[in-house]
């Protein structure tokens, strides 16, 4: 198999142009360097651990290999007049409930919303004793319209307190109802300081005028407490204002019945889901969990009662809906209409502090959240309703109630004056609890693109662990020899040196073969260098393979020799390029070209200087040869050949080299270093 490859890649060679070959046929690769030490190794080990643990939790926590969206919902909800594990709404009156019993002119559950005049608070005012919700200003009234006080508990209708849209859910636990009443101005009585007035008990036309005494007349700043209107012919229409606030006496009874349903895209399947039946093939429902969620801030969380606690174990199974009251919910979220709201959510005067008002006079907002967790693939869903409160003014308006409309025939006979009363009806502002609900989480389904994502992310970390190990292999106490071997300094004219130092040792050995009849005419034979390899114990088929890789490296058919330039050119590589000249038979060396074909101008002086280097050590290593024959004629038979010093080698210690002859031990002699050329006798 490896022949017939062998035959492949040289016909593609012969077949392809040397410059495309040299594109398209070469690889490049970064030199890998393995260290041998215990505690390197481990230390990368665990670092490499470590990102694919990172990894690996990457995938679990953020599920990023999988495909992802939010799904689309809404809730069904209905008002209930009892909840199933809670008082009925009307079963509870006044005598007792503690917001019924109100006391004094100054009460906890009232409401002073601070006022400012060209930037000057000027109501409430604290006297020392209690806060004053209206302030007089050069005789002129400040304050009532924004009081919410002289507050009483009212029976009211079921239906006045509850309201609702597809998301949101609407409780008045507390309302201001505005009496307006149109009256002709002339029929308005006089007060005592003598200027009509609407802060009377008087009757008009069978209307009563002011309807309590525990009512607030709102006047205008200039201290009239009526609202003038011209109409026709001249004649003038006055406006009344009687506010009046309650309490609906305890609403947060009156319960809720929530179903809730889901859907994806149809890139998730349009997988749906509605709690409304019992689940199905194709009706993938979840079961809900009920938890409160703490919002950022929120202290002093009342505690659900044990009963709710154990209620809330078991889910809500689809088909079963979920039914709860809504104080029930406000005690799921951990408030409470009857304790003070946060002193920063609503507007309050702070020096000195105004006390915070009750939940149940500015109203409270519940969150209710479908969190779910739906898998697409294998068509399983999970939802658990988180519930939670955020303080605040809450209200909304209700639609008027007209109690006595307008004639369209008023102002036909306007000379005779206006009817008494042209009209009469009431605006609402409630506040309470406002319930939204809204829909999160996510439907997830496997993606194997995102999958293949995540792993390239942790195939790119993996490199980082062994960059830091070597790194702190620079640092320990075998640093010097790991940053010579990690950070080799390459200069030119050492480079070259050990190019002329190799290419001597190469002429050296080629003329040894000519002494020995084995390089006739300079140049060496297949037959020669297979003979040299197996004289080294190397098997034959290995010795053939490394010779015909020899003489193909420089392009040289097997029945031909290869001279010594062509050695040269194997050992140095690119380094040095050996050209005959035309003029005569003498080799000369160059430095390595660049890709342009220019030679720096240095390289010129140094190839000179090489070149006497290599000469001179040539020479001394004839003279060396020459002076032991002389010296020990008994040794005649012996030969000398020459070894280059290998890196990271001392003078005294003993190196393996591959001799004529086969393997042998050789001393390296004092004063040689890495790079240098010393004669072997053998």
């Amino acid at each position: 198999m490896a022949a017939k490859y062998n035959l492949f890649e040289d016909y593609l060679f012969k077949i392809t142009p040397k410059p495309i070959a040299d594109m398209l046929f070469v690889v490049p690769a970064q030199r890998m360097m393995k260290i041998r030490d215990p505690g390197l190794g481990v230390i990368e080990k665990t670092f490499m651990g470590l990102v694919l643990f990172y990894v690996i939790g990457q995938i679990a926590r953020t599920q990023e290999h999988l495909e992802s969206e939010i799904p689309t919902g809404f809730p069904t909800i209905e008002f209930l007049r009892k909840a199933p594990n809670d008082e009925a709404f009307n079963t509870i009156r006044n005598n007792e409930l503690q917001y019924c019993a109100y006391e004094g002119t100054s009460n906890t559950y009232d409401y002073l919303k601070p006022r400012y005049l060209k930037n000057e608070l000027i109501t409430p005012k604290y006297n020392g004793m209690e806060w004053e919700p209206v302030t007089f200003i050069e005789g002129r009234k400040f304050g009532d319209v924004f009081t919410d006080t002289k507050i009483k508990c009212k029976q009211t209708n079921y239906a006045e307190i509850i309201q609702k849209n597809p998301f949101t859910a609407q409780l008045t636990t507390f309302q201001s109802e505005t009496l307006s009443t149109v009256h002709d101005c002339d029929e308005l009585p006089f007060g005592p300081d003598g200027k009509r007035t609407c802060d009377a008990s008087k009757t008009v036309s069978g209307k009563v005028l002011r309807e309590s005494e525990d009512t607030t007349i709102i006047t205008k700043f200039d201290g009239e407490s009526f609202f003038q209107t011209n109409e026709e012919h001249g004649k003038k229409s006055c406006s009344c204002l009687e506010k009046k606030n309650s309490f609906p006496m305890a609403p947060e009874y009156i319960g809720l019945s929530i179903y809730h349903d889901y859907r994806s895209s149809a890139a998730m399947g349009s997988i749906y889901g509605t709690t409304s039946v019992a689940a199905s093939s194709s009706n993938v429902a979840p079961d809900t969990y009920i938890k409160r969620r703490t919002l950022g801030g929120a202290k002093n969380l009342k505690p659900m009662s044990a009963d709710l606690q154990d209620r809330l174990r078991a889910p809500f199974k689809p088909g079963t809906p979920i039914e709860l009251s809504v104080r029930e919910l406000l005690e799921i979220a951990g408030a409470d209409l009857d304790t003070p709201v946060e002193a920063t959510s609503v507007p309050l005067v702070h020096d000195p502090q105004q006390p915070a008002p009750m939940r149940r006079t500015v109203g409270v907002r519940l969150n209710v959240e479908f969190e779910y967790d739906i898998n697409a693939d294998s068509e399983d869903a999970a939802c658990t309703m988180y519930v939670s409160f955020s303080d605040g003014l809450t209200s909304w308006s209700s639609d008027v109630q007209m109690h006595e409309r307008q004639q369209f025939d008023v102002g036909s006979d306007m000379l005779n004056g206006l009817p008494d009363v042209l009209r009469q009806y009431s605006e609402f502002v409630n506040r309470g609890v406002m319930i939204q609900f809204s829909t999160k989480g996510t439907v997830r389904k496997f993606d194997f693109a995102k999958l293949m994502n995540v792993i390239v992310q942790g195939l790119v970390l993996l490199p980082f662990a062994t960059t830091i190990v070597l790194l702190l292999a620079q640092m320990g106490p075998r640093k010097k020899v790991y940053k010579n071997a990690l950070r080799e300094k390459l200069e030119y004219t050492v480079e070259m040196a050990k190019a002329g130092a190799m290419s001597a040792l190469v002429i050296g050995q080629v003329e040894d073969w000519k002494k020995n009849g084995k390089a006739d005419g300079g140049k060496v034979l297949r037959k020669d260098l297979i003979a040299t390899y197996t004289a080294g114990s190397m098997p034959l088929k290995q010795a053939e393979g490394l010779a015909n890789c020899v003489f193909d490296s420089v392009d040289v058919s097997h029945d031909d020799g290869i001279a010594a330039s062509d050695l040269i050119s194997i050992v140095t590589g690119d380094m040095l390029n050996l050209k005959k000249k035309k003029t005569g038979t003498k080799t000369t060396v160059h430095p390595a070209e660049d890709n342009s074909g220019n030679k720096p101008a240095q390289q010129a002086a140094a190839q000179q200087a090489q070149q006497q280097a290599a000469a001179q050590q040539q020479a001394a290593a004839q003279q060396q040869a020459a002076a032991q024959q002389q010296q020990a004629p008994q040794q005649q038979k012996q030969r000398i050949f020459q070894v280059v010093c290998p890196p990271n080698i001392v003078p005294g210690q003993i190196i393996q080299v591959q001799g004529p002859g086969g393997l042998m031990n050789v001393t390296v002699p004092q004063n040689v270093g890495p790079g240098q050329a010393f004669g072997v006798a053998y």
